[in-house]
C-alpha cells in the first residue's frame, strides 16, 4: 500500500503547485 500513498502525495503536490501559482 505504498503506491497509493505515493500517488496521493504526487497529486497533492501537483495541486499545491497549481494553487501556489499566483
Amino acid at each position: 500500500m505504498r503506491l497509493l500513498k505515493t500517488e496521493v502525495y504526487a497529486t497533492f503536490n501537483f495541486a499545491q503547485s497549481l494553487w501556489q501559482d499566483t
